[in-house]
């Protein structure tokens, strides 16, 4: 396995995978939110997305590689809050492995090489978010030592 940041050429694949990571979120939030869905037409828009994160220098977009084919991505952004100590903070935005390729490490070692890449760009604190629902993902979080202390909640209208 090989993680790297991505190039233009491998957008198309870590696009694939991203919408496969955003149709597991968007399964675990209708749960909570059965009207909640993926819109099919904003596939284009990702893709973009994708493509900015590439030329970004605050953002950094890795995935892992095994035999050619994208098992999984991380996509991290560095944020500044002037008015807090410390103010550089790295944000984890994404992070999600295909299915068939979980238990393996990978995503252990997605983090770890966002880590370190916000370490380098003088990071001292990293955030996320994840669902409270997703057990998978609370207990990855907290393995790499994360700690809840904030809650972000929603209501339908």
């Amino acid at each position: 396995m090989n993680v790297r940041p991505i190039t233009y050429d491998e957008i198309d694949s870590v696009l694939d995978l991203y919408w496969q990571g955003l149709e597991y979120e968007f399964k675990i939030l209708r749960r909570s939110f059965p009207h909640k869905d993926i819109n099919p037409k904003g596939k284009p828009a990702i893709k973009e997305i994708l493509q900015d994160y590439i030329v970004n220098k605050n953002t950094h977009i890795l995935a892992a590689f095994e035999q050619g084919e994208c098992i999984g991505y991380t996509v991290g952004t560095l944020k500044f809050y002037p008015a807090e100590n410390p103010g550089q903070v790295g944000f984890v935005s994404g992070l999600f492995v295909k299915e068939s390729y979980r238990r393996l490490g990978i995503a252990t070692s997605l983090f770890e090489s966002l880590s370190s890449w916000f370490k380098s760009q003088n990071a001292q604190i990293i955030e996320l978010s994840y669902m409270m629902s997703d057990d998978k993902a609370q207990g990855f979080w907290q393995k790499m030592g994360f700690k809840g202390i904030q809650i972000q909640a929603m209501k339908s209208l």
